[in-house]
């Protein structure tokens, strides 16, 4: 399946809908058996059946999945906002500043781009932690932001890790002139601006796995699949759970 000829916004509004749905489904199943007759031996059963799952390793493997798109949508909300900053701070005529507010002005920059590394690499740990074709497919598209301007973030003292996270040399990012920062950082297409619509995609991913989470954590009908909960396993057809461990 090409997963770049569907647009991700689009799969995900698609899925966040069939979640919704199979959610109803699910916990509508769940309440008339519950609420069937108390004599029932199939409603005694299916009340055991969930209470000993919500003891199970099933749910912990929910719960920690739950943490980490949590912390995925906090960093990626928190780089929208960073970005937003950022774009707004390179928009002032330098040339025409006092050296003392230029320079003012850069070391708020600076500091702002080292918040942001930071919350990039909360982003990507939390990516690789929890898995799934999307999740894979976004970092893989972070690594391709940063190939393409991976020159322009070298000369400003960022490089990355084998692992995908960033690492900032304080002192060639201060030495780095701030038109070379504004392409990398003050920019709608710029590395920054990229990441930017990308971490949109993955805050909306991600409260669509925390809905479908948390109604599975409720009722106690464990049917979410960490691997094909997201956009692309749906698309191919892979939609039953395998609990962590």
């Amino acid at each position: 399946m090409n997963h770049n000829s569907i647009s991700p916004l689009i799969m995900q509004n698609r899925l966040l809908s069939q979640a919704r749905s199979g959610a109803r489904s699910r916990n509508a199943a769940v309440g008339t058996a519950l609420n069937s007759s108390s004599g029932s031996n199939n409603s005694s059963a299916v009340k055991k059946q969930a209470d000993s799952k919500k003891t199970g390793r099933q749910q912990e493997a929910y719960k920690e999945s739950k943490e980490n798109y949590t912390a995925m949508k906090k960093a990626a909300e928190s780089i929208k906002e960073r970005t937003g900053k950022l774009l707004t701070a390179f928009d002032r005529n330098w040339e025409e500043l006092m050296q003392e507010d230029a320079a003012k002005y850069k070391k708020e920059i600076e500091e702002e781009i080292n918040g942001y590394a930071e919350d990039y690499n909360s982003l990507v740990k939390m990516l690789a932690k929890e898995g799934g074709s999307a999740n894979e497919t976004y970092l893989q598209q972070l690594k391709d932001y940063f190939q393409s301007f991976k020159d322009s973030l070298a000369e400003a003292g960022i490089t990355r890790a084998g692992d995908g996270t960033l690492t900032v040399n304080k002192e060639l990012l201060n030495a780095a002139d701030i038109q070379k920062l504004e392409k990398i950082f003050g920019k709608e297409n710029s590395f920054a601006g990229r990441v930017k619509e990308r971490a949109e995609n993955i805050i909306n991913n991600a409260e669509m796995n925390l809905s479908v989470l948390n109604s599975s954590l409720y009722s106690g009908n464990y049917t979410y699949n960490k691997y094909g909960s997201d956009i692309f396993d749906i698309f191919d057809g892979s939609s039953s759970y395998n609990a962590k461990g």
